[in-house]
């Protein structure tokens, strides 16, 4: 059972869930569609129990990106009649309505944007008009895309979790949002090295064959999600650093072609 506050956007993702389902992807059974009680949520879903993280390889980059290309490939048919927006906050760059930087944060109250402005809003401002810039071509993506959503038996997909996370975006920056977290498990510290996400990227546009340009796209959406995460460290009073220090951020601006105004 899951039991989350009520948002019309679930509607859409429990529809991309089960059509995902029904085309034979790995992910648990849906065993009801998304019911209002009151302000929240609540669904069922088929159990499984028998997987776990996968422990990171050489192979692992490779592994997680087929995995999401396979799911982009699979969402291409699939259809909803509700929508999925608001993106989730975390992949939110896209909103173009929203005049501040910041969306609200998913898992705590306060104003991001009330913040005193350090290197990590410099950095996500520059990333963020870049990619307003964007075709509007759009795909259904799973924009949680980290270890502790999938599950393997023998380094084999055995199921990805959390439907709740699907929205529409360019399939570059859905690959790049993956690409920057992709071997995080909860803890500090734990997402993608530059190595691992180029890795990663380099997998996925093996299967995807999309065009080299789409590489700085990625690269900005990865840093977006990073910097996001940095700056609710900031709002808690840890140590954004923990998240992306400002070296890496340097490097993955120059990878995504972006100038370094720091």
């Amino acid at each position: 059972m899951k039991v989350r506050p009520w948002a019309d956007r679930l509607l859409g993702c429990a529809e991309i869930h089960a059509a995902v389902f029904r085309a034979g992807y790995p992910c648990p059974q849906p065993l009801s569609g998304v019911d209002r009680l009151d302000q929240w949520a609540v669904s069922a879903e088929a159990l499984i129990a028998d997987h776990r993280q996968l422990e990171v390889g050489s192979d692992s980059p490779r592994l997680f990106a087929e995995a999401l290309a396979r799911l982009v490939e699979v969402t291409a048919t699939a259809s909803t009649a509700h929508a999925l927006e608001p993106t989730p906050p975390w992949a939110d760059w896209q909103d173009r309505d929203r005049q501040e930087l910041w969306p609200e944060p998913d898992d705590r109250v306060v104003d991001l944007n009330q913040l005193p402005t350090t290197w990590v809003d410099i950095v996500a401002a520059t990333v963020r008009r870049h990619l307003l810039e964007l075709p509007a071509q759009l795909v259904v993506g799973h924009l949680d895309w980290y270890s502790a959503n999938l599950g393997w038996i023998d380094r084999q997909l055995a199921a990805v979790f959390d439907w709740d996370s699907v929205g529409t975006q360019p399939e570059a920056t859905v690959a790049g949002l993956a690409a920057a977290v992709w071997p995080a498990t909860g803890g500090p510290g734990e997402e993608a090295t530059v190595q691992q996400s180029e890795e990663f990227l380099h997998a996925y546009w093996q299967v995807r064959d999309l065009p080299d340009t789409d590489f700085s796209a990625a690269w900005a959406a990865g840093l977006w999600v990073r910097c996001f995460d940095a700056k609710k460290a900031e709002a808690i009073g840890d140590d954004p650093d923990v998240v992306i220090t400002k070296a890496e951020a340097r490097a993955r601006l120059r990878l995504a072609g972006l100038p370094d105004d720091l």
